[in-house]
Parts: structure tokens; sequence; C-alpha cells
């Protein structure tokens, strides 16, 4: 690339502010060796362009970013879709139960069962996420993490300024880890395109520095007439292994020719397995699948070494005859194929600073201060000498030069003698001059901000502009001009990163390389949810790797003022918060939080409605629980006092009764002897 873009070395000393100072030195007409006062001028350059290209690349990075991970195939899909239909099912079922007035409680909630049909659909478009998405985005902020990425992200943006594209590169290091790292500026190697991610190129690779120690221990299978090149024999320079040489390393795309076989086995089975080659009678389809080939040359040599297939190379099951470069690069823009950056049309604004920059030394360096002019009339009988001698003219110049005193005749614009003061103050000194370069350097650098998508309020000119809330916000918001295009490529460029980096970490885990199994077990934990050790590995999936701006700081503080207001009127579980936190969409989040709300206030209702309800009936009982006490009172008090009669009054009128009985059956007898002895008195004359 640096053989390509126009001015590359150019671009990048002006970056630095390091650019030749020869062209200011003759549009001021000035010689270094000349001996004039002039010379004095500090010729160093400034460095217009990089404090402006920081403030940008800090505008952009300022926002908090999110790895998002969405399973992108069918067995995904089908997983959802059942969870969906299986939670729709319980949903509908709970419905019809509470309609028929069954007991809900016979059909238990489960953990994170959502309660509506309404919050169900909120989960399943944002709220919900597959049981491996968050394997995913652990094991690639592992990769970046290790990879510092963080720290190159600065450069890759300044990149994308100074040059128009950048370039990341995925690799496998000595230790079979999966790593990360930026290619430098000019090394990329990649053919004309007309897209700015080169997604129809079929090769891609980078110019690198390698030491002939290392290029040795690459390829130790060297030979004689190579070593003799490596080490510069034939060049008549014998070179030490410590000397780095140039070396290109290219990867190119190529396609193999691969079948499909099925074949029953004697238990019933159906064995399936992949043929190469020519043994394609009994297959049942074939495919093209890509193929990746990298390796390195030595330039202005034979040696080539490291040839092969690159291992790992990204590729998903769903796709699995395409295959991508372990590059991943992107332009801002392209203009004849060739990638554009903003730094080069930065440059006449540069150049229009520095030349008021030196010419306002300049003025500088010839200024002289204020000078008295002293008419000669006023001199008379005054020596100007220390030796009684005649004043020339050279003499009055040495004065004007030595002393700042300009003696003269004072004339009119006719060049008449007029009178005036013998004395009249002389001002060397002119503030226009100052001020017009002032004004010239302002405005080239306003330029240069400006071309940078930068304005007084965004780069932070302003004394305090976090503030003016209102009015920051409209600024960042108009701020949609290069700067959105440099922010909108680096998005791309890091999504396109993170999904290489997930989809090479699944081909490792499937290829079996352990190092990097006990990486990942060792950076996000073995007890991870479907990780390496389950039935269902994350690996056996494919995701879509994406990047969502985090919740600003209003956002989040509004939405936890809300959760605060909803906790202390106790319509807020701590559930309900954990829920509503993991959502990272504020809207969606923000719904979830009315929808949870909502639920929980109608709970609560229904909850008092029920506590009413069991108070009546508890007054109920009570009532008739009195009622029958009363009642039984009132009989143990009336069986009381029958008892009592019964045992007081009763027995004696019982006595009384029975004695009363005796007369009365005493009286009965002596009647019935007396009945009797007057009927025998009446039968005994006739016998």
């Amino acid at each position: 690339m640096e053989r390509r873009i126009p001015n590359f070395h150019l671009i990048t000393r002006y970056v630095r502010g390091e650019q030749s100072t020869d062209k200011y030195r003759k549009l001021l007409s000035v010689d270094e060796h000349d001996g004039n006062s002039r010379a004095a001028i500090n010729w160093r350059p400034v460095s217009v362009i990089d404090p402006v290209q920081r403030i940008a690349a800090a505008r952009i990075m300022r926002k908090e970013e999110h790895i998002v991970a969405v399973p992108v195939d069918s067995k995904a899909h089908d997983e959802e879709n059942k969870y969906f239909a299986r939670m729709k099912a319980r949903l509908m079922l709970r419905e019809q139960l509470m309609a028929q007035g069954g007991d809900v409680d016979l059909l238990p909630r489960l953990d994170g069962e959502p309660e509506t049909i309404e919050e169900l659909r909120l989960l399943m478009d944002g709220g919900m996420k597959h049981r491996l998405a968050k394997d995913y985005e652990d094991a690639v902020e592992a990769v970046m993490t290790a990879s510092g990425v963080d720290e190159l992200r600065d450069e890759a943006i300044a990149q994308l300024f100074n040059y128009g594209y950048a370039a990341w590169k995925h690799y496998l290091d000595s230790e079979g880890l999966l790593r990360v790292r930026l290619v430098p500026p000019g090394r990329l190697i990649a053919p004309y395109s007309l897209y700015v991610d080169w997604r129809d190129a079929d090769a891609m690779g980078e110019e690198m520095d390698m030491t002939v120690a290392q290029i040795r221990e690459l390829y130790p299978q060297m030979t004689a007439q190579e070593e003799r090149q490596l080490y510069g024999r034939e060049l008549g320079r014998r070179r030490r292994d410590s000397d780095k040489v140039r070396v290109v390393y290219m990867e190119v795309r190529g396609s193999e020719l691969l079948s499909i076989e099925r074949r029953p086995t004697s238990w019933g089975g159906v064995v399936t397995r992949y043929v190469r080659g020519k043994e394609t009678s009994r297959t049942v389809r074939s495919f093209q699948v890509d193929r990746i080939y990298g390796g390195y040359w030595v330039v202005d040599t034979d040696i080539c070494f490291g040839f092969g297939e690159v291992p790992a190379t990204p590729r998903q099951l769903s796709t699995f005859e395409r295959a991508r470069f372990t590059y991943v690069a992107r332009a801002v823009t392209m203009v004849d194929g060739t990638p554009k950056g903003l730094a080069v049309d930065a440059i006449p604004y540069v150049d229009a600073f520095h030349v008021a920059w030196y010419k306002m030394q300049q003025a500088i360096a010839t200024m002289r201060p204020n000078a008295l002019f002293i008419a000669v009339e006023s001199l008379v009988g005054v020596p100007l000498r220390d030796k009684d001698r005649p004043v020339t003219a050279s003499d009055l110049l040495n004065l004007f030069a030595e002393k700042n005193v300009l003696v003269g005749r004072m004339r009119d614009e006719a060049g008449r003698a007029t009178s005036g003061p013998p004395v009249v103050p002389i001002n060397m000194g002119d503030a226009r001059i100052f001020q017009q370069l002032r004004m010239e350097m302002i405005d080239a650098y306003d330029q240069v901000r400006r071309l940078y998508g930068l304005n007084a309020l965004t780069d932070a000119s302003t004394p305090n502009p976090d503030t003016l809330t209102t009015i920051a916000k409209l600024a960042d918001q108009g701020t949609s001009n290069a700067l959105h295009f440099v922010e909108r490529t680096d998005r791309r460029l890091m999504s396109a990163l993170y999904q290489g980096v997930a989809d090479r970490i699944a081909v490792t885990m499937r290829g079996g390389h352990r190092r990097m199994q006990a990486f990942l077990e060792r950076v996000i934990g073995r007890g991870s949810v479907l990780m390496i050790k389950n039935s269902e590995p994350f690996y056996l999936y494919d995701v879509g790797i994406t990047i969502i701006d985090a919740p600003d700081i209003e956002e989040r503080q509004g939405l936890e003022e809300a959760m605060q207001q909803a906790v202390r009127e106790g319509s807020l579980t701590p559930a309900d918060i954990i829920m509503v936190r993991s959502i990272r969409d504020p809207s969606q989040a923000a719904e979830m939080l009315a929808m949870r709300v909502a639920r929980n206030r109608r709970m609560a209702e229904e909850q008092s409605m029920r506590m009413q309800q069991m108070n009546a009936m508890v007054q109920q009982q009570s009532a008739q629980q009195a009622h029958e006490m009363k009642m039984t009172e009132m009989k143990a008090e009336a069986d009381l006092k029958i008892y009592v009669w019964q045992n007081t009054r009763g027995l004696e009128l019982q006595a009384k009764t029975a004695v009363e009985g005796g007369k009365l059956q005493l009286e009965a007898a002596k009647t019935a002897i007396e009945t009797a002895q007057q009927d025998g008195q009446a039968t005994s004359p006739v016998q």
C-alpha cells in the first residue's frame, strides 16, 4: 500500500510534523546561510494534523460498545421457536385455568418465565439471548483482551484518517493460541478493488521484516544456495542473524472438489464421509470447498517457506463451502481502486498555517522598537560625537541603527520645510500585520478541523462543553461528515474482525486444539453454560457478531431513576431489576420495565383483592363462630337452669308429689277397704 497510495511517505511526514521546510524558505526568500537575522527563525514544523486527529479519534473511542452474538444457524433458530411455542402454550394454559376458576398453582412457573404474551414477544425480540451467545461473547472478549486490541485500536483509527484504510490479522501463535494484531501502515498487500472491504480479492497478504534467525527457525530445511542468498554472500556482504530482511507473506484462495458418500451398514445404519479426488461414483452430493493457502517469500531471493494450507481458517458450519482470509481490511473510500484518507486533503491548509507562522516569526525577528525623530535645527550647538569633527550621513545612520534615534529635517508631503515639535515618536511596529497573520493561522487550523468533522464545540474548544447538554447534543448530532464515515468504517471493520475471531474459535475447537481449549476454560470458566465439555458445545452453532452502542449516561440515569422510583413504590423486585439491566437496548429495557411494573401492580391489586376477600371470609367465620358460641352458651345456661331446678325445686316437687301420692294411695286403700266392708255387711242377712 505504501507504493500504491499517492504521497504515502509525504502524508506520514506531515502527520508527524516532520515535513521539509525548503518550500517555506523559498516562499519567504530566506537563505539559511545569508547571515541575516531572519536565520534565527525556528524552522521546526508545528504538528497541526496530529492534535486534530487525536481529538477526532477520542470522539470515536469515547463511545462504549458491546459485542453481541446472535445465533444464525437453523438449529438455534429451531430451539428458539420451540422455546417460544412452549412458553406460549404454558401462558395460554394458565389463562384458561384462571378463566375456568381452576387452581393456577397446579402449573408452577419456571425460572425466567414471562407473565404475558406481550412480555414473551419482547423477550424474543431483544431481551432473551440464546444459551450459547454469552459463551461466544466471552470467548471473543478473552481473545481481544489477551491481544491488547484496545491499545491498538487508536493506531487503526489513525490509519483510517491518514491513509483511508486499516487492516487486522488474527493468527495462531507459537503456542497454538488465537491472537489478533494490527497490520502496520503501508504493509498490507491487496489487489485493486471497487469494494471498500476487498470482498472480491483472491489474494491478500503483507510485507514484513523478519530477522535471519527467525527465518532459519521457520525454515530449517534451507539449502546451501538459499542460505547463501539469505546471508547475502552472493551480494558481497554477509548478514548477521540479527539483521532484518524484507519478507512477503501471501494468502491465496483456492478450491477443492469435495463429495459426500453415504453408505449403508450391515446393522441398518448409514455412514457419511467426505471423499476427495476421483472416488465420486457412489456420492450423493459434490461441491467446491474454498481453501486458503499461504506462504513466505524472502524478497529478491528464491527462498519460499512455510507454504501450505492455512490452519483453522474462518469457516462456518452453515456455509462450509466458504472460507475467509485471516486478514480483515476495510477502506473509508476508494478512488480508482486505491484507499484515500483525510490527511492528504489537509496538507495545503497545513502549508498555509506554516507560511503564516514563519512570516510571523520573520516579522518578530526584523521588527524594531519605537524610535524618536529629532529635528536637526534643535541640535544646533549639541555635539553628536566625542571629538570635534563634522557629523557625516554615516554617523546619523549609525545613530539610528544603534540608538534608534533618527535625526533629520521636518518636511511636508511636498518636500517643503515645516515647523513642529523638536522630538516626535515614531511607531516602528504594525499590529495589523500580526493580526492578519494570526487570522490566517486560525483559518488554516479551522479548515483542518472541519475536514476531520470537528467544530468549536465537539473538539472541546469551549470552556466546559459538558455543561451545555442540549447544545452539545445538537453539535454531536450535526457532526455527520468525514468523522461519521471514519466512525462507520471503524465499526464495520471491528465487526468483521470479531466475526472472524468467533468463527476461528469454533474451527479451532472443532479441530481439537487443546491449548486453545485450555485457554478458554481458564478465561471463561469450565462451568459456563454449554462450554466445551457439554453434550452440545457452543462451537456446533454459527453466530453473527455485531457491535452495539452502550446506553449513554442520560439514558442509563433515567432508567435507573425510574427503577429506583418503582422500587420505592414496591412495584419492582430484585429479579425484575436484573431482567431490565440485562437488556442492552434502552427502548426495550424501558418497555420491559413498564411491563414489569404494570405486572407487579396488577399482582399487588389481585393480592389486595384476595386479602379483602380473605378478611371478609374471616370476619364471616368469626361472626358465625361467635353466634355458635352464643348459642352454645345459651344452651349451656338452659341446661344449667334445668339441672339446678331438677336438683332443687324439682326434687322438692318430686318428694311432695311422692308424699301426696302415698297419701292418695292410703286413702284409696282405705276407701277400698271401707267399700269392701260395706259390701260384706250388705250380703250377710241373705245368707
